[in-house]
């Protein structure tokens, strides 16, 4: 069974207004909530660090500075999906 991934981006600072067309890039600093379905010993609330990244069990360090959240679940999907995988084969 495949463990479905969410991730959340929580944002602590000035609203964003109708004016701000373009979608948000993540950055140093701001805080994800990534989610595994069913796995909740795999889900965080990681901070973006001042390198860019975020660090997840199985995924270990993940670049995501500069990404849309769309992005980001695509790219940490990508890093941990194999790797949950052959975890739930276990």
């Amino acid at each position: 069974m495949k463990a479905r991934l969410v991730v959340a981006i929580l944002l602590f600072g000035p609203a964003l207004t109708a004016e701000d067309a373009s979608p948000y890039r993540v950055g140093p600093g701001d805080v994800l909530e990534v989610i595994v379905d069913g796995r909740p010993d795999l889900s965080r609330l990681p901070t973006v660090q001042t390198t860019g990244r975020i660090w997840l069990p199985r995924a270990g360090e993940v670049e995501v500075s500069g990404l849309t959240s769309d992005e980001v679940a695509a790219r940490v999907a990508a890093w941990a999906g194999g790797r949950l995988d052959a975890a739930e084969r276990r």
